[in-house]
Formats: structure tokens, C-alpha cells, sequence
């Protein structure tokens, strides 16, 4: 859907406190000279450790951040949770 739309995806991992775990954030659009980093979640949508540490460290980057997942919209210290049908209007 983000595609059809015309954006181009990116994906971003990074090393987390141990070698063997990595934070991943699964897209990443632009908008304007801002990155809105996008997390899909299919279960419990309330953790998303990869997006808070990745808006942490590029902070003066990051436009909207997103959480896609299968409940109703709302936005939340700053995230907003929008459900998969709403993806095309991002």
C-alpha cells in the first residue's frame, strides 16, 4: 500500500544492548527533509522499544512516527496508532 502510493521504503536495523539483539524499524518514509519511521505490530501493539530508540537517537530528524496495528485509530505521547486499512493515507 505505502508503495502503490509512491513512496519509496526503507528499513533500518540497529545493534541493541546485547550482540544478539537488534531493533529493527520496519519502514521508513520521507516527508520533506523528515523520516517518518513506521512500526507494524500484529499483536500486543504496546511495545515498540525499536521506534522509541530509534526516535531518540535522531531526534531533529523524525516527522510523525507510526504504529500500525489491528485496533482502532488514536494518537498517544506522540504516535499514532492507525489501523492497516487507514496505510494508504499515510
Amino acid at each position: 500500500m505505502l508503495v502503490a502510493k509512491g513512496n519509496n521504503l526503507f528499513y533500518y536495523t540497529m545493534e541493541g544492548d546485547s550482540s544478539n539483539h537488534l531493533y529493527e524499524i520496519d519502514f521508513m518514509i520521507s516527508v520533506g527533509n523528515k523520516i517518518c519511521p513506521i512500526e507494524a505490530k500484529s499483536g500486543n501493539y504496546r511495545g515498540h522499544k525499536s521506534l522509541d530508540m530509534f526516535c531518540n537517537m535522531f531526534r531533529s530528524r523524525i516527522g510523525e512516527r507510526y504504529v500500525v496495528h489491528t485496533k482502532d485509530y488514536k494518537r498517544e505521547n506522540g504516535i499514532h496508532y492507525i489501523p492497516v486499512y487507514m496505510v494508504p493515507f499515510l
